[in-house]
């Protein structure tokens, strides 16, 4: 293995990901995001002349035409979108153009010819079919042993193999993910389960008019989540405060983002799925920017770009930073890596105090 490992990073969202890679020590000089909000984040947050391309859409993006004295790449990353394949968009759509971006990513693989490689999705990836009834996931996962990639080694059964929670490394949410990770140098393995981490410290801080010294603010937020009708509270809910569907995270009934999420004050005058949270005196209001960074992972110095929705979507739209630091781990120089929590600065239980206190 080189002495430093180079990485190319594909639909890289705001550069959660990206920022894990960066953790390990790894350099890279390939990002490819079509989104402009997301486009100017990763730039802020990337060091000047590190980024060598950075192409907007990946099916303008051909591998073949690359200058050779560009770095060659050691491991690929890709996160297509998940709005196709997710449970939570009762509109998906997995014969959408969008949803095929997952062949897009395949002619990538065969183009750029890495040594490793990481594709993460949301968990209805796995049932998801093609226009032609094919699944995704069988597709992908044949396509890549065939370009002679050992798949990481998993014992459990087809129903449950590449299916992890974020829960078990180092992120306060249970979602479940596919996430493939495969090499042609050798059989990648499961990374170990963290210990899960401790979410009452981040629901001491999340109302900025009270209770942050209260060190039982978190069992009494999760009992007002228990008694609110209908349960509601930490749902995505409609006009009406009708609920639609939730993600339990640990220890609490949080939940991450949905698709559609702004500038809502009130339950009134809601027209799209959006999050709420409870603050002091009640009232709902929606989660917030550093609320959503603490349960993706993604470090606090990580500056975002655009208006305030933009953010909300784009952070609606990660994978966690610190499971991409986990998995692709195993790819990176020793030497080069860096422990999560002094990359990160803080750990994850206080980072939340630094915007509340």
């Amino acid at each position: 293995m080189k002495d430093t490992v180079i990485a190319a990073d594909f639909f890289a969202g705001i550069g959660s990901g990206k920022r894990g890679l960066d953790a390990l020590g790894m350099k890279i000089p390939v990002v490819c995001e079509i989104e402009e909000p997301e486009r100017k984040t990763i730039k802020i947050n990337s060091p000047a002349n590190s980024i060598q391309e950075f192409p907007r859409d990946i099916r303008d993006y051909s591998a073949v035409s690359r200058d050779a004295d560009l770095l060659k790449i050691d491991l690929s990353v890709f996160t297509p979108p998940c709005q196709s394949f997710t449970t939570a968009n009762v509109k998906r759509d997995t014969t959408s153009k969008q949803a095929e971006l997952v062949y897009e990513a395949l002619r990538i693989i065969d183009e750029l010819k890495p040594e490793h490689l990481i594709f993460e999705n949301v968990r209805g990836f796995i049932y998801s079919r093609d226009r032609n009834k094919k699944l995704y996931r069988v597709e992908l996962e044949k396509a890549i042993k065939n370009m002679g990639f050992n798949l990481m080694a998993d014992p459990r059964t087809n129903h449950n193999k590449y299916l992890y929670s974020c829960a078990d490394y180092g992120t306060p949410q249970n979602r479940i993910r596919y996430i493939l990770v495969a090499s042609k140098k050798f059989t990648p393995t499961i990374p170990k389960i963290k210990p899960k981490v401790n979410f009452g410290p981040i629901l001491k801080h999340v109302n900025r008019n009270g209770d942050t010294g209260d060190t039982n603010h978190s069992q009494k937020l999760l009992d007002r989540y228990k008694s609110i009708a209908n349960n509601v509270q930490g749902k995505w809910v409609n006009k009406n405060g009708v609920a639609h569907s939730s993600t339990k995270i640990y220890n609490t009934y949080y939940v991450l983002p949905g698709h559609g999420m702004g500038q809502v004050p009130t339950l009134g005058n809601l027209d799209k799925y959006t999050v709420l949270t409870m603050g002091a005196n009640g009232n709902y209001r929606v989660i917030s920017i550093p609320e959503i960074k603490a349960l993706h992972t993604v470090p606090i110095r990580h500056r975002m770009a655009g208006t305030k929705r933009d953010k909300h979507r784009g952070l609606g739209n990660v994978f966690p930073s610190v499971m991409m630091y986990e998995f692709a781990k195993q790819f990176a120089n020793p030497r080069d890596i860096i422990e999560w929590d002094q990359y990160t600065g803080d750990r994850l239980e206080e980072r939340i105090s630094h915007y509340f206190n």
